[in-house]
C-alpha cells in the first residue's frame, strides 16, 4: 500500500525546491515583459452620449424611468454600431489601408454599449494611434447623433405628409358636400311644393264641400218628379265635382311623393355635410397636433464627452500580464514538484517493501 500523504513532508519537499519554482515564475516573468515590451501599443478613446427622452414627455414623469425603458434604449447601440457608418470612417480616416476586412477590424477596434441601468451610451475605438483614436470615436459619436436625428425627422416628416394627406381628403369631401348642399339648395323646390299642396289642401277642402252640397241637392230633387231637368243637371254637377275631386288628389299625391322625396335628399346632404365637417375639424386638429409635435418626438441623442486623447496605452497592459505569468507558471512549477513528489514517494516505498525467500 502507498503511506498516506503527509502535508508536513509535501510542504518541506516543495521548499527545499523553491529556487526551481522561483526560477521557473522569474523565467515567465522575464519573458512575458519582453514580449509586451515588444507588442504594440494600442490606445483606447472614449466618447459618451446621453439619450435624453422625448421633449413632449409629461416633465412629471420624466424621472420614473422603467427597467425596460432603459432596455429599449439598447436600440441606439444599432446606430453606433451600424456596418455603414464604420464603412464611411474607414474611408475616412484611411483605415483600411493594411488591407484587413472591414468587418474584422470592426469587432478588434470598436465597441459600442449602454452602462447598465443608465441613459448613457459609450463608443470605445481602440488604435496605436491616440490622436486618430479619439477623432475616430469623436466622429462616430456625433455621427450617432446625426443619424438619429435624421430618422426622427424623416419619420416625422412620414406623419406630417399623413397627416396631410388625410386633411387633404377631408377637405376634398367637405367641399363636394357643400357643392352639392349648395346646388341643392340653389334647385330645391320644397317650399314651393309645400305651398302648393297647401293651397291643394284648401281645395280640396272647398270641392268637398261643393260636392256634397250637390250630392244634397241632387238627392232632393230626386224626390220631385217635376224637377227632372235640374236632377240632371245636379248629377252633372256631382260627377263634374267628382272628377275634378280625383284629379286634384291625384295631383297632391304626386306632389306630395316629390316633397318627401326632396326632403330625404335634403337630409342625406344635411347629414353628409356635417359629417364631413366633422371629419374635416378632426384632420385639421390631428394635422396640427403632428406639426406642434415636431421636433419633440423620441429620444434626443447628446453628445457629453467627445473623448480625449489618451495618454495611457490600453493595451498590452504590462502589470496584468506580469501578474497572469507569475500565477501560471507558479502554479505550473507547483504541479510539475506535485507529481515528482508523487513519483518519489511512490518509489521509495517500493524500495522499503520487504522481499519473501522461499525455502
Amino acid at each position: 500500500m502507498n503511506p498516506e500523504f503527509d502535508a508536513f513532508e509535501y510542504a518541506g519537499y516543495l521548499g527545499s525546491r523553491w529556487r526551481t519554482i522561483a526560477g521557473a515564475c522569474l523565467t515567465a516573468v522575464l519573458l512575458t515583459g519582453g514580449l509586451t515590451m515588444l507588442l504594440p501599443k494600442r490606445y483606447t478613446a472614449t466618447a459618451s452620449i446621453l439619450i435624453d427622452p422625448p421633449a413632449g414627455n409629461d416633465s412629471r414623469t420624466a424621472t420614473a424611468v422603467s427597467p425596460v425603458y432603459l432596455e429599449s434604449l439598447k436600440t441606439y447601440e444599432h446606430f453606433a454600431s451600424s456596418d455603414t457608418l464604420f464603412q464611411k470612417a474607414v474611408e475616412k480616416y484611411h483605415l483600411a489601408e493594411s488591407g484587413a476586412p472591414v468587418e474584422s477590424l470592426k469587432r478588434r477596434i470598436l465597441r459600442v454599449g449602454k452602462v447598465r441601468d443608465t441613459k448613457i451610451l459609450e463608443v470605445d475605438v481602440t488604435l496605436e494611434d491616440p490622436q486618430k483614436a479619439q477623432a475616430l470615436v469623436q466622429f462616430l459619436a456625433e455621427e450617432t447623433i446625426r443619424l438619429s436625428q435624421s430618422l426622427l425627422r424623416d419619420g416625422e416628416a412620414d406623419l406630417l405628409l399623413e397627416a396631410q394627406k388625410q386633411m387633404d381628403a377631408a377637405k376634398a369631401r367637405f367641399d363636394s358636400a357643400q357643392t352639392m348642399w349648395g346646388s341643392f339648395s340653389t334647385n330645391s323646390s320644397i317650399d314651393g311644393l309645400k305651398a302648393e299642396l297647401d293651397s291643394a289642401a284648401e281645395l280640396k277642402a272647398r270641392i268637398r264641400r261643393s260636392w256634397i252640397e250637390a250630392a244634397a241637392r241632387a238627392a232632393d230633387l230626386a224626390s220631385r218628379p217635376n224637377e227632372a231637368v235640374d236632377l240632371a243637371g245636379a248629377k252633372a254637377r256631382v260627377a263634374a265635382l267628382e272628377k275634378q275631386s280625383r284629379e286634384l288628389e291625384q295631383e297632391w299625391t304626386e306632389k306630395n311623393a316629390k316633397l318627401a322625396a326632396q326632403q330625404t335628399r335634403q337630409t342625406q346632404l344635411s347629414t353628409e355635410l356635417e359629417t364631413a365637417k366633422r371629419g374635416l375639424d378632426t384632420a385639421v386638429t390631428r394635422y396640427r397636433e403632428v406639426q406642434n409635435a415636431t421636433g419633440y418626438r423620441g429620444e434626443r441623442l447628446k453628445l457629453i464627452d467627445p473623448g480625449v486623447v489618451p495618454q495611457r496605452p490600453s493595451s498590452p497592459n504590462l502589470m496584468l500580464n506580469l501578474l497572469a505569468a507569475f500565477l501560471v507558471s507558479l502554479s505550473a512549477a507547483i504541479v510539475f514538484l506535485s507529481f515528482g513528489f508523487i513519483w518519489q514517494r511512490h518509489g521509495s516505498s517500493t524500495r522499503r517493501r520487504p522481499v519473501s525467500i522461499d525455502r
